[in-house]
């Protein structure tokens, strides 16, 4: 029987991190763990809707969706919070003074919370701030550097292994009290042994 299992597609940039700790777990667990690269956002929702994983690491709105398919929370790393970071190339003050802002995120409902932060902490009117919705962070990341958004929002553990971070400001930082989740599918993988193994 094939076990599949991936992450949540930001954390793509250290695959080989996941693809060792995969590894590890299944040997630990003796069953054979096949991980799948979710590449970007769009394709995450696609494969939710049409597979079956037996584990997953997901943001707080995949894990909502994966919840309601009858999978578990079963653990997450000790510490993590999701942040986020508000980033560009130009200066605030540059962009200030636009007739519009092009904000680039990805296509997903949380993200309006540090947008509606970073609006309200530069008093930027909502009817100012355009929307360039992506389904990657990478892709974030590239409207930035061509020109086509003057800010964006990115997670903080993309930004730290990206190369491009020297091109980029950071103007604000933006927590959320919610942190990504292993989600278990209990009909593929017991949630007894899957916690033996984050114990150890």
């Amino acid at each position: 029987m094939e076990f599949k299992v991936s992450v949540c597609p930001h954390e793509l940039e250290r695959k080989f991190i996941w693809e060792k700790f995969f590894k590890n777990l299944s040997n630990f667990l003796k069953i054979d763990l096949v991980f799948i690269p979710v590449l970007n956002f769009q394709e995450e929702l696609e494969k939710i809707q049409k597979e079956e994983f037996s584990l997953f690491y997901a943001s707080p709105s995949t894990a909502y969706l994966f919840y309601k398919k009858g999978y578990i929370p079963i653990a997450k790393f000790k510490d993590q919070i999701d942040k986020f970071l508000i980033v560009g190339s130009e200066s605030l003050e540059k962009i200030e003074k636009k007739e519009f802002i092009r904000i680039a995120t990805i296509n997903k409902s949380f993200y309006v919370l540090p947008l509606g932060y970073f609006s309200y902490k530069y008093n930027f009117s909502f009817h100012k701030l355009h929307m360039v919705l992506t389904f990657s962070h990478k892709e974030t990341l590239q409207k930035i550097i061509n020109g086509e958004a003057e800010v964006g929002i990115i997670y903080e553990e993309f930004f730290k292994v990206i190369e491009e971070r020297e091109k980029l400001r950071i103007y604000e930082e933006f927590t959320l009290e919610t942190n990504h989740v292993f989600m278990l599918n209990p009909q593929k993988i017991s949630k007894e042994k899957i916690r033996e193994a984050y114990i150890k």
